[in-house]
């Protein structure tokens, strides 16, 4: 095993382990992050796999291919996070909306009761 290996797999699978265990997020989505470090270890351990699973794939090498799942990886964290950001800002101007007609009858039916 090279030295490499040993500092890429502890910095892939404790983020991977952090999020099982902290972030309360569907199973689903715990099982896919499990299965994204299960299989960036095991490249880790055999990087000639990837350069097979290039060739496969008619990728030229392994880092190419790599990189691609990357960026397309990166993309949709991207929209997720958006879609989650767009979704939060909803509800947070319908609570701001409700909360402000809330108080604004209040005060009119306290204006009214003022002889």
């Amino acid at each position: 095993m090279k030295r490499i290996q040993f500092i890429l797999i502890p910095a892939l699978l404790v983020p991977v382990l952090v999020y099982i265990r902290r972030f309360r997020t569907q199973l689903f989505d715990r099982l896919f992050v499990a299965f994204v470090g299960l299989v960036g270890s095991l490249f880790i351990l055999k990087p000639e796999w990837t350069t097979l699973l290039a060739e496969k794939f008619g990728v030229g090498r392994g880092t190419d291919l790599v990189m691609y799942l990357s960026i397309i990886a990166l993309l949709f964290f991207c929209l997720s996070l958006w879609s989650k950001s767009r979704d939060l800002e909803a509800r947070l101007t319908a609570n701001v909306r409700a909360q402000a007609l809330s108080e604004g009858s209040q005060r009119a039916s306290h204006e009214e009761k003022k002889p």
